[in-house]
């Protein structure tokens, strides 16, 4: 997966070392937690929607059909 392009460097190195193909390799819960609570006090913006380039192919999830019985489900 190619880095998006609003993720912070911390932020997708964390998810490279989650999926790591050696399972002892991957961080544990707990150096998530720690890992995370890192990036939540850092003074940066953390997402701005403005900044949104919606060409990029990760933000197009295709239609199925089971979402569209979702959506349409109670409207009969």
């Amino acid at each position: 997966m190619e880095k998006p392009d609003l993720c912070s460097d911390n932020f997708f190195s964390m998810m490279l070392d989650c999926w790591r193909q050696d399972q002892d390799e991957r961080p544990s819960f707990q150096e998530l937690v720690e890992r995370l609570e890192q990036l939540m006090l850092q003074e940066v913006e953390y997402f701005d929607f403005d900044k949104v380039d919606e060409s990029k192919d990760y933000y197009h999830v295709p239609e199925t059909e089971e979402n569209d019985d979702d959506e349409n489900e109670g409207l009969e």
